[in-house]
């Protein structure tokens, strides 16, 4: 399974992805350990494999719409940020406990 979230993995932000992914598995059961992204991003969002990844906004726009299921915009409340990040799972993957937005 890819579970990773790599938009701006950097050192100062790393603690709180590893929390964040903590807090998915005390609440996921089936929820897989995080893994590392692969050189290729677009691979791995369009990979069935696909539990759980994070994009910005523009690629989601200009490939992934369609193709992946949106499943939050979270704010990350990271300053002069100019775009949202977004929570990608695999398109039609029922029982992975996610919603379609709005549901």
């Amino acid at each position: 399974m890819i579970a990773h979230l790599p938009m701006y993995d950097v050192p100062a932000n790393r603690a709180a992805h590893r929390r964040l992914w903590q807090a998915l598995q005390d609440h996921l059961p089936d929820a897989p350990n995080f893994t590392q992204p692969s050189a290729d991003l677009m691979v791995d969002w369009l990979s069935p494999e696909l539990y759980l990844s994070q994009t910005c906004g523009l690629p989601y726009r200009a490939a992934l719409h369609g193709q992946v299921q949106l499943i939050a915009t979270p704010d990350n409340q990271i300053p002069k940020l100019p775009a949202r990040l977004l929570l990608l799972g695999a398109a039609g993957s029922p029982g992975r406990g996610s919603r379609p937005c709005g549901q």
